[in-house]
């Protein structure tokens, strides 16, 4: 059986992830410049809880597309914008028989979105630090998402 997506028929759907939380794994302490050991839980505690959902839809056997939002992460010293991630593959019989199978996968991928977005804790002295580890803003640096595409060829022998 095939359902109609834009012309092309799709053979399957597939739920593959979801998750519903309030956790990214950030750090509950940091040591401040007099080596003591703080809380900077309440500057990361999620304004919402996090909303993950992934699945792929197969073209056959030999084409799938996966899909891929997360709602991104609300607080109030961090904003993650939500991300949407969409990868291809395609496999390519290049030889079969009894005793072997050749192939070649092609591999696509996009991410958009994303973006970190730290505002500053400011002291009792009005000196700007990053909650995060408690060190000067100043030496603080937000990172870049890292390039959002990927593309790979995976070659299979399979005996």
């Amino acid at each position: 059986m095939c359902i109609s997506l834009f012309g092309t028929c799709v053979v399957a759907v597939q739920l593959t992830s979801l998750s519903v939380g309030h956790d990214l794994g950030l750090p509950q302490t940091a040591t401040s410049y007099d080596g003591e050991i703080r809380s900077i839980s309440e500057f990361y505690e999620p304004e919402r809880p996090t909303i993950k959902v992934g699945g792929d839809i197969y073209l056959g056997a030999a084409t799938r597309i996966s899909l891929d939002l997360d709602g991104g992460y609300q607080s109030r010293k961090l904003d993650i914008d939500p991300t949407l991630a969409i990868g291809v593959d395609h496999t390519i019989g290049l030889s079969s028989s009894r005793d072997h199978d050749l192939s070649l996968q092609v591999h696509g991928s996009v991410s958009i979105g994303g973006k970190q977005n730290h505002t500053s804790c400011v002291d009792s002295y009005d000196r700007e630090y990053y909650c995060g580890n408690l060190t000067a803003w100043t030496d603080f640096v937000q990172h870049e998402t890292a390039n959002p595409y990927k593309v790979m060829l995976t070659l299979s022998y399979k005996f």
